[in-house]
């Protein structure tokens, strides 16, 4: 079987092809022994680098704070407070999911109920969940706590349960 010379010149490109990429391979081969062999080495290695005339300095100061009249107590800032520790049976005992303390707010004033036949619409209480101000849409008007509605009644209080009146 004879070879064109199209197919000579292809075959002979293979073959450098090859022979590059068997370079390649020894090379790498020889630079991974390379480094396995000098990261076995036990001793550090330190990278030289030339001196350079910077003054270290903080990126923050932390002072305590201290009040014109009253002397620092320097003991407080130098020696470690020993704080008392704790068990883990201490800790289970608390219960996590207690109902909180909350005192009942007080009122001074007692709201005095309206009269049955007047009637208000409520539409609705905006505000939001731990705000002490809230507003509520009554009969097509927003009011808050201190306004008169149309009946001469006055709202003493806008809540999530309701709007409170009074005479």
């Amino acid at each position: 079987m004879t070879l064109n010379s199209d197919e000579t010149l292809e075959l002979k490109r293979l073959q450098t092809k090859k022979k590059k990429q068997l370079v390649a391979v020894g090379v790498l081969s020889v630079v991974l022994v390379v480094v396995l062999v000098r990261s076995g080495d036990s001793k550090p290695r330190t990278i030289e680098s030339p001196k350079l005339n910077v003054t270290p300095t903080s990126t923050a100061a932390v002072s305590p704070a201290a009040q014109a009249d009253s002397p620092i107590d320097a003991a407080r800032f130098s020696h470690p407070e020993q704080l008392t520790r704790l068990d883990s049976d201490a800790l289970y005992a608390v219960d996590l999911f207690r109902e909180a303390d909350v005192p009942e707010p007080s009122t001074t004033e007692t709201p005095s109920i309206a009269e049955p036949n007047v009637s208000y619409a409520i539409g609705a209480v905006y505000g939001s969940f731990d705000s002490t101000e809230k507003s509520a849409l009554v009969d097509g008007d927003i009011v808050r706590s201190g306004d008169v509605l149309k009946g001469k009644d006055q709202v003493l209080s806008v809540s999530a349960e309701g709007v409170t009146l009074s005479k």
